[in-house]
């Protein structure tokens, strides 16, 4: 997990967002990891992911927390600034995206269960662009969900 996921701004922020454990997503990282199991290509290309899905939600939340302080309407230049941090928003998830892209076709290649993916993409004639809402949710709902577990039980220890 990212150092910045440690900012408390970070982690109200998170917190902020309820329970995260009852939005409803196409599979569990846990139900993934189970499928990874057995193959290191695949656990890399699943850690690959998630690594990924961390990226994202940490350029969401960096951009939400920047818009909250004001920090963008404060300082000259800002709607460069808010570019900026929409640029590199949108490339942290079209790079979350390929990698689910990429791990659903291994999976599939492994004779492993792919249907969550059809969940997220359902009609393959159609660009995988209409669905960025989708894979957005399940990415942000993944390390939201693993970095909360990590605080909860930092907290316990």
């Amino acid at each position: 997990m990212e150092k910045f996921f440690t900012d408390p701004a970070a982690i109200e922020e998170l917190e902020k967002m309820g329970d995260v454990e009852t939005l409803a997503i196409p599979i569990t990282l846990e139900a993934l990891r189970k499928e990874c199991t057995e193959n290191a290509g695949l656990k890399a290309l699943l850690d690959d992911m998630q690594e990924r899905a961390f990226r994202y939600a940490k350029a969401v939340i960096e951009t939400q927390l920047s818009l909250r302080r004001g920090d963008l309407e404060r300082e000259s230049g800002s709607r460069d600034d808010l570019r900026t941090l929409d640029a590199v928003q949108r490339r942290a998830h079209d790079a979350y995206i390929d990698s689910v892209k990429i791990l659903a076709r291994n999976l599939d290649k492994h004779g492993k269960d792919t249907k969550w993916f059809d969940e997220l993409c359902p009609d393959p004639n159609r660009s995988h662009d209409q669905y960025r809402p989708y894979f957005a949710r399940f990415g942000l709902i993944i390390a939201y969900r693993e970095v909360l577990r990590e605080i909860k039980s930092t907290n316990r220890s």
